[in-house]
């Protein structure tokens, strides 16, 4: 059932305290990080998983809801016969819908006894799918049981060319995967390097690039938003690291490329602290874009928020302690996060969609819509 629940404005300043917002429960109790995408039909398609699980094992499946009308309804639930954990959707101008998603070691479907990535896709409203097993093999340098993992999303550039991110643990090897002909073939070759004050590329027990969320800037600069440790980027100027290592602490670096992702520079810091995570970018009108992310740990309540910013001359710019959209605090305090996630979509009729878990005060997890205008 819809229902109407305001979303929190943190020190408004251009915005109101509040914004309406219509909530939507979405799947089965136990779904955990929902992923919000638009095809270029007007299609929304809401992809997430989840787990079953014993002391020794876990199985993982991924799930599909699909709607016609921005939103308002949905389709069945779809199981796909595709693998993996935290499916993330990018969506191409033609049409092609790209899943990028991680296999753990303790998966009992886990072919490789590591873990490991998998890149599927569909070009036939998910009928059939293609996929493509990411492991050590397919970084040069690296032990083939080497953890492995992809960028979040496949990035489709002015001129068509499809990005992709490829990283592995126990070397400092990244590569920019890029393909011309619709994902079907890769260039591997093109090797990430990294500059700037503060990186320290000898602690490489995490892939670098995991989870990184490009975007290419009007001028067609590559921008990309990394989920780093306290290890391998500097710390934050002027805020302490927290005291207890933990992935929850983990927070996002700013990188840019001027040559086609040969060569990345850190950038100013974008003013976000640690314990935030998972980015994803929308371009609104007039070079406005929406940063929706999620606080995981440190600063609750847990989950979903949104800034809004501008596109900035060749970069862009974000203020994380102005009107800090607050698009989901259901997670009790005291509880462990709820996943978060996000993105955020516009409908054709303008409406922003965003999808979130939350973690309830029964400690079980769920998924929402949140349904809202700026």
């Amino acid at each position: 059932m819809t229902t109407s629940e305001p979303i929190l404005v943190h020190n408004p300043v251009q915005l109101p305290s509040q914004i309406e917002a219509m909530r939507m429960p979405m799947g089965e109790v136990g779904d955990y990080k929902p992923c919000l995408a638009k095809l270029p039909t007007g299609e929304l398609w809401l992809i997430g998983f989840v787990g079953s699980f014993d002391p020794s094992v876990t199985r993982e499946d991924i799930f599909l809801y699909k709607s016609e009308d921005d939103g308002h309804t949905w389709s069945e639930r779809e199981y796909l016969p595709i693998l993996g954990r935290e499916p993330w959707l990018s969506i191409t101008s033609n049409g092609v819908v790209f899943v990028t998603t991680h296999m753990l070691t303790r998966e009992d479907r886990n072919e490789l006894g590591c873990t490991y990535s998998y890149l599927h896709w569909t070009d036939n409203e998910a009928r059939t799918w293609d996929t493509l097993r990411i492991s050590g093999e397919d970084v040069p340098g690296a032990a083939p049981d080497a953890w492995t993992h992809t960028s979040r999303n496949v990035l489709e550039l002015d001129d068509g060319t499809l990005l992709l991110g490829v990283s592995a643990a126990q070397v400092p090897r990244d590569y920019l995967w890029r393909s011309n002909d619709g994902g079907k073939t890769w260039d591997r070759s093109i090797y990430c390097d990294y500059a700037g004050e503060g990186i320290d590329r000898s602690n490489v027990s995490i892939p670098f690039m995991a989870e990184t969320m490009f975007h290419q800037t009007p001028n067609g600069d590559l921008h990309a938003l990394f989920r780093v440790d306290q290890a391998s980027v500097r710390p934050i100027e002027g805020r302490n690291p927290p005291d207890e290592t933990s992935d929850q602490f983990e927070r996002l670096a700013h990188f840019r490329s001027r040559d086609s992702g040969r060569h990345w520079h850190l950038e100013p810091e974008i003013g976000s602290t640690y314990g935030e995570m998972y980015p994803s970018l929308l371009s609104l009108d007039n070079d406005r874009l929406l940063l929706t992310f999620t606080v995981r740990e440190l600063h609750p309540p847990l989950g979903a928020r949104a800034i809004v910013g501008r596109q900035v001359g060749d970069g862009f710019s974000f203020d994380f302690q102005r009107d800090r959209l607050m698009i989901d605090v259901k997670s009790p305090v005291g509880l462990s996060s709820g996943g978060g996630f996000g993105p955020t979509v516009q409908t054709t009729a303008g409406d922003l969609l965003t999808a979130y878990s939350y973690r309830g005060p029964d400690d079980k997890v769920r998924i929402e819509l949140a349904r809202w205008r700026l």
